[in-house]
């Protein structure tokens, strides 16, 4: 299994402030439904119950604000369930993205408009944590996007990864590369960075 965290750390998480809309622990029932229907989202529930959460997703509401434990120990029992590795969870987090519909500019946005779905989102969704767009650079084609006060787990960073890359991508732009340049789990300071490369 490529995730791994003990019951200290568990009880860390639990402990922890922070809330998140049941929108996002949907996003994790509906991936789980498609890859392995109600049998794989029991085990899910089991997995979680393992890790000594009690925590049926037929019982979540959208609008309601959720521990933010919940939503890292969802993605890692998923990730149990499923046997995933960062690539997989990364893939995970490309699919949570739905791009919005509410007018043309969403069909074609720019760059500067993928970035400010980003912020508007997390702040909609999140009650924890902020980011930022801090580098768009058209000339070199990468930018650079950054997570504040943000540190449950890093099955998050890869999850966050291939969210941000898909949004990006609806700028329709040909990604050559993302990754994580800075992580606070490696002792990069206090934030965790990710950069994202396209064609020249």
């Amino acid at each position: 299994m490529h995730y791994s965290i003990d019951k200290n750390q568990i009880s860390t998480m639990i402990n922890s402030p922070g809330e998140i809309r049941g929108d996002v622990l949907l996003k994790d029932k509906l991936f789980v439904l498609s890859k392995g229907g109600e049998e794989k989202l029991k085990k899910t529930e089991e997995e979680l119950e393992e890790m000594g959460y009690l925590f049926y997703y037929n019982k979540i509401a959208g609008r309601r604000f959720y521990p933010w434990s919940i939503r890292i120990l969802s993605l890692l029992a998923i990730s149990r369930v499923f046997n995933m590795n960062s690539n997989e969870v990364k893939e995970m987090g490309k699919l949570s993205y739905k791009r919005p519909f509410s007018s043309f500019a969403y069909f074609f946005p720019s760059i500067e408009k993928s970035a400010k779905v980003i912020g508007k989102d997390w702040r909609k969704k999140s009650t924890i944590g902020r980011v930022d767009v801090k580098t768009i650079d058209r000339k070199e084609k990468y930018l650079a996007v950054r997570l504040y006060n943000l540190h449950f787990h890093p099955i998050y960073c890869d999850y966050f990864l291939g969210y941000i890359e898909k949004v990006f991508e609806t700028s329709k732009i040909s990604m050559i590369e993302s990754k994580e340049a800075r992580c606070y789990f490696r002792g990069d300071d206090f934030f965790h960075e990710f950069l994202l490369k396209w064609k020249k």
